[in-house]
């Protein structure tokens, strides 16, 4: 059986802390929060981004 909720967080959101804890709460599990970010993902988006040509350009 479970015993612990794990939100991995990839942001700083209050809002959805807050809805995670009570999701915890709902299903009387412990909770823990880890901040995971994006990881390589934010990296490679922007890396994409910075060869790709700009739109309506020549």
């Amino acid at each position: 059986h479970y015993e612990k909720l794990v939100y991995l967080a990839q942001t700083d959101d209050p809002a959805l802390d807050f809805r995670a804890r009570a999701a915890a709460r709902r299903l009387g599990l412990a909770f823990e929060r880890r901040r995971t970010g994006y990881g390589d993902l934010e990296t490679a988006l922007a890396a994409e981004a910075a060869r790709a040509p700009e739109v309506g350009g020549a």
